[in-house]
This record gives structure tokens, C-alpha cells and sequence, in this order.
């Protein structure tokens, strides 16, 4: 397999600093690049050769290989195993024309099958770090997450907006809050399923989940979780607890996210908003996450 070296973004060429060609398309959201693209293939054809080079599978090559690639294949086409080819050049041709041709959410789609099969089958950490620095590499509007298994791809604008939700919810699933995290998975599942008005719903749910745990009685509102900070003196500015009352009501009551979703078949919601939601849900829980284990542990 090849190098986990990190690469940083390439510099303009000649050619593009001089008008010669056309500069690099910026990064953007719901877009692969052709060179990530191309990249993604590279990868993913050394993987279907990597078993022939594995001296763990030297002696059981074909079946091995097709044992992976048949359940992963099969998963990913809804196909049963018996209809996926055990070829690996036929494999590989299937493999090409899912990075080469699907929408850019099929693509994610089946990285994750691949590494949540890798991580039954084969080790997986090798070909999770060169999908992550591909995707840095490529400045994509997408990082994988690998905090936990099964690793996941998220959305962001910028890599420190990335950086900064993969630490929040490495805080909340530290802070034993899993249904949390859980909430914050799905909301993920749903913005690259294009599915915005059910994401934001979960990256509320995630919050809630955590004022649940810190007051059982935040399951009505979570001013009684903040409530509950401020008695313990963790949470002492009144200013700050009346924004997040206000920011969270926003979503709440009537003329809010949550009842525009609930109460509306199509809500007027997209991109935009499910991408702020989940960052800002985010960091919202790894918040009161923090608080709480400070409760927990004085």
C-alpha cells in the first residue's frame, strides 16, 4: 500500500500562476476533485492488490480477497454476495468506476463500507490515514474522522472549523456521553445523504442528550440543566446562560428550527444551516459535557 506520509497542499505551478491553466477549483462542499478522485482509485486499487502482498494472505489469496470484496461489494450495491465477481481485475474495474463516476456522497458512501469491513477483516489503520491525508492533501471539504470506529466522513468549510468539531466530539465520547455521539454520527449520515432537515434535528438531539444527563428534567427544557451548572458555580455569568436559553429557544418554540421541521413536509433548510447546526451543536455539548465531568469529578 502506498506512503502515509502527510502531504501538503500543492503550490500553484507555473502554468497556473501565469494563466497558462486554469487555477485549482476552492474547495467546496457536495464536490470531489478529479485528482482527489484519481488519488481515491490509486488507493483503492493497491488495497484489492494488498492482500497478494500480505504474507498473512499469501497462501490464501483468492479466497481471502474475495470474501472482502464480496461482502463489502455486496452491502454497498444491495447485490448478494453470489452475484459479486471474485476477479480482482473485475473487482477493481467496479471499484474505478464507483470513485470515477458516482455523485460525491456514493463515493463517501463506500470508503466507509470499505474501511467498516477493513476494520472486521483487515487492518484498517493504514488505509484510514492515506484516506485522510488525501483528503487534506486535496483541500476537500470533507475529513475522516478516526476517533472511533466505524471512521466516518464529516462536512467543513475550513480545516480549522474540522479540527474543531473532531475535538468537541472526542471530548463528548470522552466524557462517557455516547448517546451523544451517537446523535452526532447520524446528523453526519444525514447531511451527506442530503437529508438537512433530519441532520439538524440530531444535532439537537445530541445536546439534549447531554443536558438529559447532567438534570434527567432537561428532557423538557434544557434551562434546567444550565440551571443546574449554575448551582454547582460552574456556569456563573448570567449573560452566558441567558444566550444559550435564547440560542437554544430559538430552536424550540414556535417560530423556530424544530417546529419548521417537525410541523412543515419540506422545511426551508440546507446545507448551510445543517453544517452550522451540527458545528455549533457540537461545540454547545462538548461544553456541557466538560461541565458536567467537573460536577462528576470536583
Amino acid at each position: 500500500m502506498g506512503s502515509t506520509i502527510e502531504h501538503i497542499p500543492r503550490p500553484l505551478s507555473f502554468s497556473q500562476r501565469h494563466g497558462y491553466e486554469p487555477l485549482p477549483v476552492p474547495m467546496r462542499l457536495e464536490h470531489l476533485s478529479e485528482d482527489l478522485r484519481r488519488e481515491l482509485r490509486d488507493a483503492t486499487q493497491e488495497l484489492v492488490e494488498g492482500f497478494s502482498r500480505n504474507p498473512i494472505y499469501e497462501d490464501d489469496f483468492e479466497s481471502t480477497s474475495a470474501k472482502f470484496w464480496k461482502s463489502a461489494l455486496g452491502e454497498f450495491l444491495c447485490q448478494a454476495q453470489s452475484e459479486i465477481t471474485s476477479s480482482c481485475s473485475e473487482i477493481s474495474k467496479i471499484c474505478d468506476a464507483i470513485l470515477s463516476s458516482d455523485s460525491f456522497n456514493k463515493v463517501m458512501d463506500f470508503l466507509e463500507v470499505i474501511l467498516r469491513h477493513l476494520a472486521l477483516d483487515y487492518a484498517s489503520e493504514e488505509f484510514a490515514s492515506r484516506l485522510k491525508m488525501l483528503f487534506k492533501k486535496h483541500q476537500a471539504a470533507y475529513w475522516l474522522n478516526t476517533t472511533r470506529e466505524p471512521y466516518q466522513f464529516f462536512p467543513s468549510t475550513t480545516e480549522e472549523q474540522a479540527n474543531a468539531v473532531e475535538n468537541n466530539i472526542e471530548t463528548i465520547f470522552q466524557n462517557g456521553h455516547d448517546a451523544a455521539t451517537a446523535h452526532l454520527r447520524q446528523a453526519v449520515e444525514h447531511m451527506n445523504a442530503l437529508q438537512y432537515a433530519d441532520s439538524i434535528l440530531d444535532s439537537i438531539h445530541a445536546v439534549e442528550s447531554v443536558a438529559r444527563k447532567i438534570d434527567p428534567k432537561s428532557n423538557l427544557t434544557l434551562g434546567t440543566a444550565l440551571d443546574s451548572l449554575k448551582k454547582a458555580g460552574l456556569l456563573q455569568h448570567s449573560a452566558l446562560i441567558k444566550g444559550f436559553k435564547s440560542l437554544y429557544g430559538y430552536t424550540s418554540d414556535e417560530g423556530g428550527i424544530r417546529h419548521s421541521l417537525v410541523d412543515h413536509s419540506s422545511a426551508k433548510v440546507g446545507q448551510e444551516e445543517a453544517i452550522f447546526m451540527f458545528g455549533a451543536c457540537a461545540s454547545f455539548a462538548s461544553y456541557l459535557s466538560e461541565k458536567h465531568s467537573k460536577i462528576s469529578d470536583p
